[in-house]
């Protein structure tokens, strides 16, 4: 029943989807492959059937105007996966997928960078504004071994490729590759689980944009932003090179034992160090800057009395980055900041019978957030707090149909915000982008999510899974009207051939 009931307050303490940076990319991949984990470690990884496979297809569909400045407007991605697993008689086990993905972005303004770069404004970008698609793949290999009866030792390689391109002139392209390794080592007694991963990873992104010939009667205009004031703007030029890279490694320890009799309590704690460079190509190499990210990501969860009638639930995920860029060209810093996500959830959950039960209880969300332009003397400042009721059901009748189903709802309850200028640019106003920046970083005041996942077990010798999310965030004023929104909806089909 453990299992269940942490399930269920993971689904009511799913957060807002956030800018991911590099690997934050390689770990939001399931890499699990319809094994089960209460830790993200390979060594961690069990299964009590010798062998498996899974087949998937994700979609994630948004839209709206509640966006960064240069995000899309909307977008659209695919996911197809095939992955396997396989037991060898000495239970070490092998596991592996190969995914395709396909990618739309609609309306991005300007930047050719795939992603928002940890929030570190150094863009490599064009003046035209216009969709993007990418065809990518990716690999995943895992294997876990016991060393002892209660020690297991496990590795995970990840590897992906892809490429993407503007649809309209300049039609720059972007070529991404990239690679995680994990490496970890697993406890496991009936009283105690301790867990600890290394891991190493590389993120490479080529952005190069080429004059095309039936196309000479146009002129491209590149900028390279460094900060959000005054982009290097070049003209008349007919190609330019961007060579973007990160590197870094990251520490993760876990545990999980009873606090009280049947009181399990869970924790996982990662921390990240990562270095990111950029440089445009040409006849010479040409630094255009370089930053250092720290991230600390916390989970903890706490079910006491999980066998009783009435069980307190308590979860909380902390999520710190911190970032420092330098200039190319002058010893001083380019940009820092750092950003603090707390989310929590408090709650109760009631046994309705052996199998279906009920979790309710209150969300929060806690936002303090800080970055500044140093070279051009802007701090923007974000604290706020959201509140709201969170409601989930486990649903389990007897027929081979399964469901989970939450709701939460959460309103911002308190929140302050400001530009902070340094006094010699009294005279100089704010760009625009700045102030889009500003407005997209602090609004957002309303967020409702809802989700299900319904499991169809042993259909034709296959078990069926579904899961599909709805989320909706909006800016809405004093007086209740939306100024501004965004939707995102997340569906999961997933067969999983069914072995005796």
């Amino acid at each position: 029943m453990i299992f269940k009931k942490y399930f269920m307050v993971i689904l009511l303490i799913s957060t807002i989807l956030s800018a991911q940076t590099a690997p934050d990319f390689f770990k939001d991949t399931p890499v699990r492959h319809g094994l089960s984990g209460c830790f993200t470690n390979p060594a961690a990884m069990q299964s009590d059937q010798s062998s498996g496979a899974l087949y998937s297809y994700n979609l994630e569909n948004s839209q709206g105007e509640l966006r960064h400045p240069f995000s899309p407007a909307s977008f659209q991605y695919h996911t197809f996966t095939a992955a396997g697993f396989k037991k060898m008689k000495n239970q070490t086990l092998f596991s592996g997928s190969f995914s395709y993905r396909q990618n739309f972005d609609g309306n991005r303004l300007y930047m050719q960078n795939s992603s928002l770069n940890g929030m570190i404004p150094v863009y490599m970008a064009d003046s035209s504004s216009g969709d993007w698609h990418l065809n990518g793949i990716q690999w995943t290999v895992d294997i876990m071994r016991p060393l002892t009866h209660k020690v297991s030792g496990g590795i995970s390689v990840f590897y992906m490729v892809d490429e993407q391109y503007k649809q309209i002139f300049p039609k720059p392209g972007v070529k991404r590759s990239g690679y995680l390794v994990n490496s970890g080592l697993f406890y496991a007694t009936p009283a105690l689980r301790l867990s600890g991963t290394l891991g190493l990873f590389e993120f490479k992104e080529e952005m190069s944009t080429v004059k095309y010939s039936l196309e000479q009667h146009l002129n491209p205009v590149f900028m390279l932003f460094r900060g959000y004031e005054d982009p290097i703007v070049y003209r008349g030029m007919t190609s330019y090179e961007r060579l973007q890279t990160r590197q870094g490694l990251s520490l993760t320890v876990g545990a999980s034992f009873n606090l009280f009799p049947d009181s399990p309590f869970y924790m996982e704690t990662m921390g990240e160090w990562s270095r990111g460079e950029a440089i445009d190509g040409g006849t010479n190499n040409i630094p255009q800057g370089n930053w250092l990210t720290r991230r600390v990501h916390s989970r903890f969860s706490w079910v006491m009395g999980e066998t009783n009638l009435l069980s307190p639930l308590f979860q909380l995920d902390n999520h710190y980055v911190e970032n420092e860029a330098e200039h190319p060209d002058f010893t001083v810093t380019l940009f820092r900041s750092n950003e603090n996500v707390l989310n929590g959830f408090t709650g109760l959950s009631l046994q309705l019978s052996e199998k279906n039960s009920i979790a309710a209880g209150l969300a929060a969300e806690l936002v303090q957030a800080w970055r500044e332009d140093a070279f051009h003397g802007i701090g923007l400042k974000d604290n706020s707090m959201m509140l709201g009721p969170s409601l989930s059901f486990s649903l389990i009748p007897p027929v081979p149909f399964e469901a989970d189903i939450y709701f939460k709802f959460l309103t911002e309850t308190h929140g302050s915000s400001q530009i902070k200028i340094s006094p010699y640019r009294d005279d100089i106003s704010i760009s625009q982008i700045t102030r889009d920046e500003f407005w997209a970083m602090t609004a957002g005041n309303t967020y409702i999510e809802s989700g299900a996942e319904i499991r169809l077990t042993k259909i034709r010798q296959t078990c069926l899974t579904m899961t599909v999310s709805y989320r909706w965030l909006a800016e809405k004023n004093n007086n209740g009207k939306i100024n501004a929104d965004r939707d995102l909806l997340s569906l999961s089909l997933t067969i999983i051939p069914y072995r005796k």
